[in-house]
């Protein structure tokens, strides 16, 4: 199977086509090839880009997926033939045992509500009420837990940032709804592109209800991410307090949630291939009818705590 996802980003015209079985991208005086058969996917999120109809026919014969972004979300996907009519891994998800989603959706939502706890930790350790009514909540093996942990997350991390007044779903003056939101609309979008390019369907999902206009599947893989956005929209809160700046949803706040995208802490995976690997772990699951090979992003890891302590520090 391959495994490369050729991306191909950024506002220069770029021409792709393909020859004697090499995809070739071309910017400019500069051309770059790799061998089809090492291509699992083709993402364009580039803004002027020329495809030759050749490569789509060839994309097809590889079976490759050919996904095309705007604003960096998939809007179109070209699919060979053969991955429309008998696609094994849409019937396996469609197929999936009613125990294994909830099995999924509940080792998902562990993940993300660990998560809220280590946040919480970071953010207000002197709190140890609230810390230990989380752990106790984490500590349940219950889908019914996620609205508790919520509710008691929001409560200290905005009173820890001085926000006593925030609500989540209210408009208020500090602008930290406005970047909450733009932050988990490009998770949203970066979760879309890693399930498409792993062959997933975002619209059969393991914990959300599947409705029109929506994709429960990507609402559902990125849930674990969700405390590390927050975490992004907080430091930018704090940045902007300590420059005496307005907080709002501006082009360097948008640079820095694609910057911190594709971060890493050395030598480990950056946000956007972690995503990827959530979903390909999922793609697994499905088809093996397995829990094992699914592991949802989870914060405590040992290489993680260093990012950590950067977003959180003064």
């Amino acid at each position: 199977m391959s495994y490369h996802i050729v991306e191909i980003s950024g506002t220069d015209r770029v021409d792709l086509f393909c020859k004697d079985g090499q995809l070739f991208c071309r910017k400019g005086e500069t051309t770059r090839q790799v061998a089809l058969e090492d291509v699992a996917a083709i993402l364009i999120t580039a803004y002027a880009c020329t495809l030759h109809s050749h490569l789509l026919a060839e994309a097809a014969q590889h079976r490759i997926p050919v996904i095309v972004c705007q604003c960096f979300r998939p809007v179109g996907i070209y699919l060979p033939v053969q991955r429309i009519t008998d696609t094994l891994i849409t019937r396996a998800q469609i197929d999936a045992p009613q125990r294994l989603r909830e099995a999924l959706w509940q080792k998902t939502l562990d993940a993300k509500c660990g998560n809220q706890r280590t946040l919480m930790h970071a953010l207000a350790p002197h709190r140890q009420q609230s810390l230990e009514q989380m752990d106790v909540l984490c500590a349940q093996r219950t889908p019914d837990k996620e609205g508790p942990c919520a509710r008691l997350y929001w409560q200290t991390c905005s009173e820890a940032l001085g926000l006593e007044a925030f609500a989540r779903d209210q408009a208020e003056a500090f602008g930290l709804n406005s970047l909450l939101n733009y932050a988990y609309a490009l998770l949203l979008t970066q979760t879309l592109q890693a399930l498409l390019t792993s062959g997933l369907d975002p619209l059969y999902g393991i914990g959300h209800a599947t409705r029109e206009r929506a994709t429960p599947l990507a609402y559902d893989l990125m849930e674990p991410f969700r405390p590390l956005f927050d975490a992004f929209a907080f430091k930018w809160l704090e940045t902007c307090r300590a420059r005496g700046a307005s907080c709002a949803v501006t082009a360097p706040y948008k640079r820095y949630l694609r910057e911190a995208l594709q971060a890493k802490e050395a030598p480990f995976l950056p946000l956007e291939d972690l995503l990827r690997t959530a979903a390909k772990g999922l793609r697994e699951a499905f088809a093996a009818k397995s829990l094992r090979s699914y592991e949802p992003w989870q914060w405590r890891t040992i290489k993680w705590d260093g990012f950590l302590s950067a977003l959180t520090s003064p």
